[in-house]
């Protein structure tokens, strides 16, 4: 687990409207703004990566895996697949799919996500962001980790 001494730091901001709050309690996303103090921990099988955030206000977990030539996330009941992208030496992760209770979601309805990681220095920067497509914020968080000499994770 990364460890909170240090500069780790993130901000997050809740969902904006009622759906919106309702997703991200169904995700688990945070549902408060807060800004503070990040830790992060991993948690490694042979074939999932657990991902925990401890935010400043909320605790946020998910499973990681690869899927084919795809990175998907399971966030309670979404299984979200993503399209990974070097970009101007940032990695880009981009919603190529996703299911909701086990029922695809139509490419029209796919939440629009921006979600970038860049490493500066010792630090490891993200910002992601998940809105739906006809308007309302789901979540948005943005900070950075002090990677040092510890073995640790992105966000």
């Amino acid at each position: 687990e990364a460890s909170e001494a240090g500069a780790n730091s993130s901000s997050t901001e809740a969902p904006r409207g009622s759906l919106c709050r309702l997703i991200g309690w169904m995700l688990g996303t945070p549902l408060q703004d807060s800004e503070g103090p990040l830790r992060f921990g991993l948690a490694a099988d042979a074939k999932t990566t657990h991902w925990i955030r401890h935010f400043p206000a909320e605790v946020m977990t998910s499973k990681l895996r690869i899927a084919g030539a795809h990175l998907e996330e399971h966030l309670g009941p979404a299984r979200l697949r993503f399209a990974l992208e070097e970009r101007a030496g940032a990695l880009h992760l981009h919603l190529v799919g996703m299911r909701f209770w086990g029922l695809p979601c139509p490419r029209a309805l796919l939440p629009r996500v921006t979600a970038i990681e860049t490493g500066r220095g010792d630090q490891l920067h993200f910002y992601i962001q998940a809105s739906l497509p006809f308007g309302g914020l789901v979540t948005r968080y943005a900070g950075h980790l002090e990677l040092g000499t510890e073995r640790t994770g992105h966000p």
